[in-house]
Formats: structure tokens, sequence, C-alpha cells
């Protein structure tokens, strides 16, 4: 038995699942519950199981790969869909454990591992968090928290200070854009230490809280804000 595409999930966890033996007949095995059976583990998104004669099974994953800790009583993996992969506490890589965590979200119902959750404020956490990962990874790396404030406004928290980026909602390309440059040209000279807060909930300008310092606003050209 072979399989393919495992990067988190073990491949024998993989196999085991998929009740499958060495030695059973080839021609003998339902791939269909074979399939159902792995599709079972909420870090599967996808499985193909084919027969390769004479007598191989090679089983083929897509993952689900967690792009944050969702804070709800306790931390769940989740995700860019939503779903929840598992509690924190079963996690064993020290990379999945150094992931930006959801908070805010109010979550109602018990956190079901396997069930894709819709909440539209969580849906949109996400969304921030996507568009941030595509314009520089990079900057991901320096937010440590995507957050629904009590009266429901979106802020981001840096991981250099715990410095509050008010992000409101909508616009979202452009504010990360707006983030990405104001980042470069500003917080990489002065330090995120140094700065108290951060609103982005303005089109045509930041405006930023420094320590030590007035309240300061920064215009960003239309071809720079993205």
């Amino acid at each position: 038995i072979r399989v393919k595409g495992t990067r988190i999930v073990n491949p024998q966890a993989v196999i085991a699942q998929c009740g499958v033996h060495v030695g059973d007949a080839l021609y003998g095995i339902d791939l269909f519950a074979a399939k159902r059976r792995v599709m079972a583990n909420p870090f599967i998104a996808d499985v193909q199981i084919h027969r390769i004669i004479p007598g191989t099974l090679e089983i083929g994953v897509v993952e689900r790969k967690p792009v944050a800790l969702l804070n709800a009583g306790e931390l769940y993996a989740i995700d860019r869909d939503g779903v929840v992969l598992a509690s924190a506490n079963h996690l064993r890589s020290p990379d999945l454990l150094d992931l930006p965590i959801l908070s805010g979200i109010g979550v109602k119902n018990p956190v079901a591992v396997g069930n894709a959750m819709s909440d539209p404020n969580l849906l949109e956490l996400l969304s921030v968090l996507d568009a941030v990962k595509r314009v520089n990874e990079t900057l991901l790396q320096r937010i440590s928290e995507f957050s629904v404030s009590p009266t429901g406004e979106i802020i981001l928290y840096t991981v250099d200070g715990a410095v509050p980026i008010l992000f409101g909602h909508g616009d979202v390309v452009r504010k990360v854009a707006v983030l990405n440059t104001f980042w470069d040209r500003f917080i990489r000279q002065e330090g995120a230490s140094q700065l108290e807060y951060l609103d982005l909930r303005f089109n045509d300008q930041v405006v930023a809280k420094w320590s030590r310092k007035l309240l300061t606003t920064h215009p960003l050209e239309e071809k720079e804000a993205g």
C-alpha cells in the first residue's frame, strides 16, 4: 500500500483508516468505502485511490492546511475555509502551534472537529488573513492575532508589542496593500514597538499614533495604496 501527498497526516494513519490490509485481494477492495473512511479525517480534503497492477494500492491525498488557531474557549486549528481540523492540544508540530490567532468570534455552538464554521465574522477574518498572505507572507508573520472587537470592528495585533491595527470592514485588498506599503515605508524604520496604534479605516491616509509623538497622518498615493 502506497500513500502519496501527505505532509501533516502520518501515512500509516491513512493506511489504517482506509481499512485495507497488505495481502487483501486487489480487486476485492471496495475503493469507495476505503475513500469514505479516509475522508473522515478532518485534515484530508480529497482522496483518490487506485489499483496498480499487479498488486499495489495507491492512496493519493490532498490535505487541508491549518492557517490559524481559533480561540473558542480553547484553541482549534482551522483551514482557510473555516473547517475545524483539530484541537490545538492534539497538535504535535511546533509549526502548527505558531499560527495567528482568530479571536472575538463569540462562538455560540460547541465547536465540532471536522465541521465547517459559517460564522460571518470568522469568514471575514479568514478573508483578511488570506489577503495578507497573498500580498506578503512576511507581513503575515508580523501579525499575531486577527480579532473582532466588542463593537464588531476588525482589529489586527502585531507580534512585536501587540500593537492594534484598526482595520474595519470591507475594502480588504486595498487596506492590506496600504498596510504593506506603510510597514515598508515607516514601521521598518521606526519599529513596531514605537507604535501605539494604526488606523486603516480611511480611504486616502493612514492614521498612526507613535510613542512620545503626536497623532500623525500619512497620505498614500493611489498607486502605492493598491
